[in-house]
């Protein structure tokens, strides 16, 4: 990706990259009427330095971006260790996000995939009855040669329904695509072992004075 594609911005403990929906991942299976699937990647590599009396424990990183799904279909982001996203319900333009911690240090390396598959399917469509065909009446004697008026009356035979559209089957072809707007990665610190002895010790003298004081 171009240097001019993307902003890193610090906010506190935090850096965020804007990556003004340039990365992003699309599958299509009507083009081809067969599924599709299309993979991309990311590589990003941060360090972070602590102020002074703190130490850094671990990271959390959060992805967050835009999906759209015309089912049949699907979209991914996988990163480092376990973080994974998927996602296949259906939505236009809906709004994600996943996180994740990492207790460990130095920060992983922020790399990973991106996937969008678009499948086809089969749909069923049983049509709507309007009614059903015609048949003699086994009950009226006219039908089975005996006399009674001299007609034989018909009625529904319900194992011959009269569909209006007809069932069906059709082809669905599916679509999907996925953007990664920002990365933000956050460390975690926390006060260095000297520092925070110290903190303790002065708190229990505190304490130690108040109670003297009120005795």
């Amino acid at each position: 990706m171009s240097p001019t594609g993307f902003t890193v911005n610090t906010v506190g403990d935090s850096a965020q990259i804007d990556l003004r929906s340039n990365l992003f991942v699309s599958a299509n299976s009507l083009t081809s009427f067969s599924p599709e699937d299309s993979f991309g990647s990311y590589l990003a590599n941060f360090g972070f330095s602590p102020l002074p009396g703190s130490i850094i424990t671990g990271y959390e990183i959060t992805f967050s971006g835009i999906y759209n799904i015309e089912r049949p279909g699907s979209v991914a982001v996988a990163g480092p260790s376990t973080f994974h996203y998927s996602q296949t319900v259906g939505a236009f333009n809906a709004p994600w996000s996943h996180s994740q911690t990492f207790m460990e240090t130095p920060i992983p390396a922020l790399s990973g995939t991106t996937q969008a598959s678009a499948y086809v399917d089969l749909i069923d469509i049983p049509g709507v009855i309007v009614g059903y065909e015609q048949m003699p009446d086994p009950s009226d004697l006219d039908c089975v040669g005996g006399f009674d008026d001299g007609f034989c009356q018909l009625i529904d035979d319900l194992s011959r329904p009269i569909y209006n559209p007809p069932p069906r089957t059709e082809t669905d072809f599916g679509d999907a695509n996925l953007v990664i707007n920002t990365m933000t990665i956050t460390a975690r610190t926390v006060p260095e072992p000297n520092h925070l002895g110290f903190v303790v010790i002065m708190l229990a003298a505190n304490g130690w004075m108040a109670r003297r004081r009120s005795t």
